[in-house]
């Protein structure tokens, strides 16, 4: 993904780690909700852009995820695309959606979970419909900047 939320030290750290970073990830989810939840969007941004991308480093260390690990993905990424939606980011929201829509089709030929997965990216299409879809022929989303400015620290 290109918006980087992990400083380059945590993300080291965690690559180095793969094994870690599934509590990272689901930690920093349930963070995200709970400061959703609290209205502290900006605080809720950054934990669900720091638990996708902790995410990311995890399933590539885990090809086969259980059902429960794709939904809690696709959940993240439902809630980061939500909230770069409500800041008016659709270029950003889109990139998410592209992104965790090719995560959850690797997944799909990795696990052979065709249910799972085709049911997991419902929520991603819904936000993808409401804030619409580019012209037939158009990029989903244009190029992002290498370094997006909501990191944790």
């Amino acid at each position: 993904m290109k918006l980087h939320f992990l400083c380059s030290r945590h993300r080291r750290w965690l690559v180095d780690n793969p094994h870690l970073a599934l509590n990272t990830w689901l930690q920093s989810h349930a963070q995200a909700v709970a400061l959703f939840t609290d209205g502290d969007w900006h605080a809720a941004l950054t934990h669900a852009g720091c638990a996708l991308e902790t995410a990311e480093i995890a399933l590539e260390a885990w090809p086969g995820p259980p059902p429960r690990i794709i939904n809690r993905y696709a959940e993240n990424g439902v809630l980061l695309a939500q909230l770069l939606r409500e800041q008016g980011d659709q270029a950003a929201t889109r990139a998410v959606i592209a992104n965790c829509i090719g995560r959850l089709e690797r997944l799909m030929f990795a696990t052979g979970n065709y249910r799972t997965v085709l049911r997991a990216c419902e929520g991603l299409l819904q936000i993808g419909d409401a804030i619409g879809w580019p012209e037939r022929g158009q990029p989903a989303a244009p190029p992002l900047p290498g370094r997006a400015q909501r990191q944790l620290h």
